[in-house]
């Protein structure tokens, strides 16, 4: 048995012994399948978990360019729309390095994160209803996370129209995370102005995915 990770596969017969461990997302193939039972044309990390909608590609696609520079052009999309990666890190700075490192984890993590480009979207609750999500609540670009909403799945909402311009954002200070709140312990959010483009509002949301709000990304 070769272990690959999130599964142990067997060359002998050419199978994994398992499921794939997201196999939810690949509804419409075998749950023990590898790389879309494409191995040509994909690559598997660990279940690809960064969604991207085709009418949203180009703008990722723009993001990916400003920050990865020619090594974007090894992101690509397999047939459920995740987002993949086929090259290797080695000419990638030791910042870089981190900074895929970080999307990388979202890449494999378990939950999906959803990459939205436009104004407004609806997110579907873990009860059934309905949610509508505006990118103006977050000065033009927000994330709705898991662990803190009644959601199934991450969600990044950026409006492209309002990346280029500066914008506020209220970052959470150490006071946040002391409980019991107190409000005599000082202010538990301070307003910054923060320069803005497409790319650093996508990175600055992923940030959020990746560190839960608790850490700010560096790029």
């Amino acid at each position: 048995m070769l272990d690959y990770g999130a599964r142990f596969y067997d060359p002998v017969i050419g199978r994994f012994s398992t499921i794939d461990r997201n196999a939810e997302k690949y509804f419409e193939v075998t749950p023990y399948q590898y790389a879309l039972n494409n191995p040509n044309n994909n690559i598997d990390i660990n279940g690809d978990s960064v969604y991207v909608d085709k009418d949203h590609i180009d703008n990722m696609n723009s993001a990916l360019k400003a920050i990865f520079g020619d090594n974007s052009s090894k992101f690509g999309y397999n047939q459920s729309g995740m987002l993949t990666y086929s090259g290797d890190t080695k000419s990638f700075t030791s910042e870089l390095s981190a900074l895929f490192e970080g999307l990388y984890g979202v890449m494999g993590d378990k939950a999906t994160t959803n990459m939205i480009f436009g104004e407004s979207t609806t997110i579907k609750l873990t009860d059934g209803s309905t949610k509508i999500v505006k990118s103006s609540d977050g000065g033009g670009a927000v994330t709705v996370l898991l662990g803190e909403n009644k959601v199934s799945q991450n969600t990044i909402l950026i409006d492209p129209k309002s990346a280029g311009n500066p914008f506020s954002v209220y970052a959470v200070t150490d006071v946040y995370y002391k409980t019991p709140i107190d409000p005599k312990g000082g202010a538990r959010f301070e307003k910054k102005e923060m320069p803005s483009n497409l790319a650093s509002s996508t990175f600055h949301e992923i940030g959020n995915v990746i560190y839960k709000g608790k850490r700010k990304i560096r790029y």
